[in-house]
């Protein structure tokens, strides 16, 4: 039976259009969603594996293991606070992640050099006499003290935790300086804040992983409208 243009009657005639036109709106909403975010945002994973790094230094440093503990804290240090961190956080170039990039390379080739360090102490190759290992590593941390003081004065333009971490991580330097230069006679406050900094690390980590998977804010990052000192020091930054 012949269908006759009569019997086509307007819904029949467009609904199919309306329904193509429906699926290619919801195509290009996906594909501008993709567009704007082509790999996934690597900075949790980074954060994770800088912190469980520092946190294994920060036990030896406490005395909680014996000094040979190092040796187990060396393959983490080249591989995964050191590698993994220092390649991932390359990734920060193509998600517009200026922070990004300027922190988890940097501390991954710190970790990859301490990791190497330790290896080859191990090894006997690196002998230190006497104070010259302590001094020559305090003016190592020295030169890292000042570039974290860089860092953290960027976190006022991030969120809370941020500055948390970085100003963990500024004390614990200057603490350890201060030990490997005999100023103080023990490592254990530096290992103290040691984790205290893996502590806020691992908060982002988890933070960021969480929040991004449910499309919501589950684990808060903090903001600064609600402390004042750090709400006009953040807008203080964000204007110039």
């Amino acid at each position: 039976m012949e269908t006759s243009a009569a019997d086509i009657t307007p819904y029949n005639k467009y609904n199919g259009v309306t329904d193509l036109r429906e699926e290619l709106l919801e195509l290009i909403a996906e594909l501008k969603a993709n567009k704007k975010r082509k790999i996934a945002d690597p900075s949790a994973l980074c954060t994770a594996a800088f912190s469980l790094t520092n946190f294994l230094l920060a036990v030896v440093q406490l005395k909680l293991v014996p000094a040979s503990f190092l040796q187990i804290v060396a393959p983490q240090a080249l591989f995964y606070g050191g590698a993994v961190q220092f390649v991932y956080g390359l990734v920060c170039c193509f998600t517009n992640n200026m922070f990004g990039v300027m922190v988890y390379p940097s501390f991954g080739a710190f970790w990859i050099a301490l990791g190497f360090l330790i290896t080859m102490e191990g090894e006997r190759v690196y002998v230190f006499g006497g104070n010259e290992g302590n001094h020559a590593l305090g003016f190592l941390l020295v030169g890292w003290l000042i570039y974290s003081i860089f860092l953290w004065i960027a976190t006022f333009t991030h969120h809370v935790a941020a500055v948390g971490a970085f100003t963990s991580l500024v004390i614990m330097l200057i603490l350890y300086i201060l030990a490997d230069f005999g100023v103080i006679h023990s490592t254990i406050p530096g290992g103290i804040f040691g984790l205290s900094l893996s502590g806020f690390g691992w908060y982002i980590a988890l933070a960021v992983l969480v929040n991004d998977n449910c499309g919501c804010t589950v684990f808060p990052l903090g903001t600064f409208n609600r402390i004042p000192f750090l709400d006009r020091t953040g807008k203080m930054f964000r204007s110039r």
